[in-house]
C-alpha cells in the first residue's frame, strides 16, 4: 500500500466514524476549535501508534497466528499462552494482538522462549516483555535483547539470562 492509498483509507475510514457519530448523535460541539481538537488529538494518536509500530513491529490477530502456528483450537492456542511459550499483548479495546517479531518458520523462535518463560512468569504484563525485548540494552552495545538472541552467542545469552531473571524477579517484587 502506498502512502497516498494509506491516507486515502484513513480519510474514508475518518469520514465513515464521523458519520456513524453524527447519526447516533454523538457530535454535539461541531465547531471549528473543536473540530481542530479533534484533528490534533488524531495526529497524536497517529504520532503514538506510529512510535509503537517503529519499536514492535507489526501484530498478528489471533485467527491470524492460529493460522501461522497450525493451531486448530483456541483452547490449544491459550496452552501455549499459559505456559508462556507465546508472546501475547492487549490493544486498548482489549483484542489479543501477537507481535510478529516472536515467530520464526511458523513457530515462536526456539531462542526466545527461555526468556518469554522468565519474563511473563514473573507476572509482567506482555506489553512489558515486548519492550523489554525491543528496548537498546546498554550493556550489549545498545541492542535489544531481540537482537542478542538472534546473535546466539552463548556468551552474551548467559548474560542476557542474567539480565532476564533480575529483572523478573525485581517485577515480582513490584506485583
Amino acid at each position: 500500500m502506498t502512502a497516498a492509498d494509506f491516507r486515502r483509507e484513513i480519510d474514508e475510514r475518518i469520514d465513515r466514524s464521523l458519520e456513524e457519530m453524527a447519526d447516533a448523535g454523538e457530535l454535539s460541539d461541531t465547531t471549528p476549535g473543536h473540530a481542530e481538537r479533534l484533528a490534533h488529538a488524531a495526529v497524536r494518536a497517529i504520532r503514538t501508534a506510529n512510535r509503537v509500530t517503529t519499536q514492535v513491529g507489526p501484530l498478528y490477530s489471533r485467527d491470524r497466528v492460529m493460522k501461522v502456528l497450525g493451531v486448530g483450537s483456541r483452547q490449544a492456542l491459550h496452552d501455549r499462552i499459559r505456559r508462556h511459550a507465546l508472546l501475547r499483548v492487549f490493544s486498548a479495546e482489549g483484542q489479543a494482538l501477537f507481535p510478529v517479531l516472536q515467530f520464526r518458520d511458523g513457530a515462536v523462535d526456539p531462542g526466545l522462549v527461555p526468556y518469554l518463560k522468565i519474563l511473563l512468569g514473573s507476572g509482567a504484563s506482555g506489553w512489558t516483555v515486548l519492550y523489554w525485548l525491543t528496548s537498546p540494552a546498554a550493556r550489549f552495545g545498545g541492542r535489544t535483547p531481540l537482537q542478542v538472541v538472534e546473535a546466539g552467542d552463548r556468551e552474551e545469552l548467559a548474560q542476557l539470562t542474567a539480565v532476564a531473571r533480575d529483572d523478573a524477579a525485581g517485577w515480582s517484587q513490584v506485583a
